[in-house]
């Protein structure tokens, strides 16, 4: 990929993620997809599931990138690029949790 815009490099390995859910004024709940809530048990019926990032490799290389364009909707929001996929998977979940509104 072309043109790779950093906007925040996190440069923890391993992030210990607290589970975030951020509840807005209308009752809505926003959170990273975790499969170790099982939502619909604790938060009830889960009514839409929306994509905040992509982890992706880029062009003609061995490295990775975090997309954060669905999230932001801002065309080239990028994080990266990361030599392997475990660590833009760390990345974009740190990111999110320090991020999410």
């Amino acid at each position: 990929m072309a043109n790779i815009k950093k906007l925040q490099q996190n440069k923890r390995s391993e992030p210990k993620i607290l589970h975030t859910i951020v509840f807005l004024p209308n009752g809505t709940a926003k959170m990273p997809y975790n499969e170790s809530i099982p939502l619909s048990e604790r938060l009830g019926t889960v009514l839409q599931r929306k994509r905040a990032s992509h982890v992706e490799p880029v062009e003609n290389s061995d490295k990775w990138y975090v997309s954060l364009t669905p999230y932001t909707g801002k065309p080239n929001d990028i994080l990266g690029t990361y030599n392997t996929h475990s660590e833009a998977l760390s990345a974009e979940q740190a990111w999110l949790h320090d991020n999410l509104e």
